[in-house]
C-alpha cells in the first residue's frame, strides 16, 4: 500500500472509528497482524498531513497510534505517542486560543486529567509488575522449597533403609560370630578335656596293671617256693604260706572286681535296688572275709555297735553296700602298719540315717591328697614307690554307690594321725 493510498484509507476510516469503538479495535488486531506494515503506513499519514497541516488527521493517527501501542502493551512508545498526540493538540489549541484570545477550561482540564492519567498508567504498570515479580518469586521459592523437602526425604529414607540394612547385617554377623565362637570354646574345651581323659585313662590303666602286677608277683612268688620246698616245709610253714596265698588271691580277687563294677559304671548301668535289711550284719561278714588278710599283718578289727543300733536296718542295695564296706576295710588294711587296729563304729548322727567309720592307724592324708581321691587322675593318698599306693578306683565306686543310695561320703585325716571314713545311709523304711 502506498503513502497517498494509506493516508486515504486512514481518512476514510478514522471518523468511522470515532464513532465506533469496537471497529477501532478490530483495525488494531488486523494491523497487529502486520504491525510494521500498518505502522509505515501511519508514519506517511502523519507526514502528508503534517505538511497538508491537516490537524484533525494528524490528531486522529496519533491517537490511533497512541491506543495501537499500548493494544500491544508497548506502554513507552505508547506514552511518546501520547506527548506526540498532546504537542498537536497543544498547537491545535494554541492556534485557536490565538484566534479566539480565549483559554478553553476543557483543554486545562484534559491536560491535568492525561497528567493524571499517565501517572496512573505508571503506577498501576510498576504494581503490576511488582506484583508479577513477587508471584514469580513466590512461585520460584515454593518449587525449590518442594524438590529441596523431595530430596531430604527421598535421603532420610534411603538412610534410613541403607541404615537398617547394615544393622541387620551387622546383627547377622555379630550372632554368627557368637555362635562361631561359641562353637569354638564349646570344641576347645571338649578336646581339653578328651586329652585329660586319655592322659588320666592312661595313668589310670597303668596303675590298674601295676595293681594287678603286685599281688601276681606275690601269689607267684609264694606258689614257687610252696612247690620247690614241699618237702623241707613244715605243716605249720605251709599253713602259713596256704594263709599267704589266700590273702593274695582275696587282694586280687578284690581288684578284679573294683574294675568289673568300674566297667559298669563306664558304660551306664549301674542300677540301685534298695531293700532293708540289718548293717550289723553285714559288718561282722565283711570283717570275717578279710580277717585272714589282716591276721597276715597281724593287724586287729576293733567292732563298736551299741546295743541299741545292733537291731537296726538301713534302706539300700545290699551288694553296693558291701563293696562300700569291703573297700574301705581293704584300705584301712592296705594303710595301717603291721600289728595295728582297725576300727569300725556304728552311730545315729540323726532319726533318718546311720553313720559307720572306718578308722585306720595309717600316716595320716594331708588336705591335698584328701581333694585328690575324687578326681579322675591318680591318687595322691600315697606317695609313689609304696607298695600300698593305687589307682584310686575302688574310693571312687564307693562315694558313688553311697551317692546313689543317698548317702554321704566324708574323710577326717591329718598329716601323722590316722584317718577316718565315715558314711551315712538312709535308715530302714516302714513297708506299705
Amino acid at each position: 500500500m502506498g503513502p497517498a493510498s494509506a493516508y486515504s484509507t486512514f481518512t476514510a476510516h478514522s471518523s468511522v472509528w470515532q464513532n465506533h469503538p469496537s471497529l477501532l479495535e478490530k483495525s488494531f488486531a488486523e494491523a497487529n497482524k502486520n504491525p510494521d506494515l500498518a505502522l509505515a503506513a501511519i508514519d506517511s499519514v502523519l507526514v502528508q498531513a503534517e505538511q497538508q497541516m491537516r490537524f484533525n488527521t494528524l490528531i486522529r493517527a496519533w491517537d490511533w497510534k497512541h491506543h495501537f501501542y499500548k493494544y500491544r502493551g508497548e506502554l513507552e512508545l505508547a506514552f511518546q505517542a501520547q506527548d506526540s498526540l498532546i504537542k498537536w493538540r497543544n498547537r491545535v489549541h494554541n492556534s485557536q486560543l490565538q484566534q479566539l484570545q480565549v483559554v478553553p477550561v476543557d483543554l486545562l482540564n484534559q491536560q491535568a486529567e492525561t497528567a493524571e492519567l499517565r501517572k496512573s498508567l505508571l503506577l498501576q504498570d510498576t504494581q503490576v509488575k511488582r506484583r508479577q515479580l513477587m508471584v514469580y518469586t513466590l512461585i520460584i521459592a515454593m518449587i525449590l522449597l518442594l524438590v529441596l523437602l523431595f530430596l531430604l526425604i527421598y535421603r532420610n529414607r534411603t538412610t534410613r533403609r541403607t541404615y537398617s540394612i547394615l544393622e541387620k547385617r551387622n546383627q547377622s554377623f555379630q550372632e554368627r560370630n557368637h555362635e562361631l565362637q561359641v562353637q569354638k570354646e564349646k570344641l576347645e574345651a571338649s578336646e581339653k578335656m578328651l586329652v585329660e581323659v586319655n592322659q588320666s585313662k592312661d595313668r589310670f590303666f597303668s596303675l590298674v596293671a601295676q595293681d594287678l602286677r603286685t599281688p601276681l608277683t606275690t601269689l607267684s612268688a609264694y606258689l614257687s617256693t610252696l612247690l620247690k620246698n614241699t618237702n623241707d616245709l613244715s605243716a605249720d610253714q605251709q599253713n602259713e604260706l596256704a594263709i599267704r596265698i589266700d590273702g593274695t588271691v582275696r587282694h586280687l580277687w578284690h581288684l578284679i572286681e573294683n574294675l568289673l563294677h568300674w566297667s559298669r559304671s563306664q558304660m551306664r548301668s549301674l542300677d540301685t535296688a534298695p531293700a532293708n535289711f540289718s548293717i550289723e550284719r553285714v559288718i561282722r561278714e565283711q570283717v570275717s572275709n578279710l580277717e585272714s588278710v589282716a591276721i597276715e599283718k597281724e593287724i586287729q578289727f576293733v567292732v563298736n555297735i551299741p546295743e541299741e543300733l545292733s537291731a537296726q536296718n538301713i534302706f539300700a542295695d545290699r551288694s553296693q553296700t558291701e563293696f562300700v564296706l569291703r573297700n574301705l576295710l581293704s584300705n584301712a588294711i592296705k594303710h595301717s602298719p603291721g600289728a595295728g587296729r582297725v576300727s569300725i563304729y556304728l552311730q545315729s548322727p540323726n532319726e533318718e540315717e546311720l553313720q559307720i567309720t572306718v578308722e585306720d592307724q595309717g600316716e595320716g592324708l594331708s588336705q591335698e591328697q584328701i581333694n585328690s581321691l575324687w578326681g579322675d587322675g591318680p591318687s595322691l593318698a600315697h606317695v609313689p614307690g609304696d607298695e600300698s599306693a593305687g589307682s584310686g578306683l575302688g574310693l571312687r565306686l564307693t562315694k558313688t554307690y553311697i551317692e546313689m543310695n543317698h548317702g554321704d561320703l566324708t574323710v577326717e585325716s591329718e598329716p601323722g594321725k590316722s584317718t577316718k571314713f565315715s558314711f551315712t545311709l538312709p535308715k530302714e523304711q516302714a513297708h506299705d
